[in-house]
């Protein structure tokens, strides 16, 4: 074994993103507003208080917002 824990990953009450493609995201009051290469689909079982909102950009987009302090990378 490497050493490295295995994440469980419940994908019927989580947000999941494939791949290591990065994404910015935004808090505005009571909205995560996420940017991304690709939307995910929001579980039915997914429980929260806050309104999450997708945006799909294009990696020239993603790029510019990047440098812009108002976006937080993940």
């Amino acid at each position: 074994m490497n050493g490295e824990r295995e994440v469980e990953v419940d994908s019927t009450v989580q947000l999941v993103f494939h791949g290591l493609e990065p994404f910015l995201y935004q808090v505005k009051e009571d909205s995560l507003i996420l940017f991304v290469r690709e939307k995910v689909e929001i579980p039915a079982g997914f429980n929260t208080n806050w309104i999450i909102i997708q945006n799909e950009i294009e990696n020239p987009e993603m790029m510019r917002l990047r440098t812009n302090p108002e976006y937080r990378r993940m």
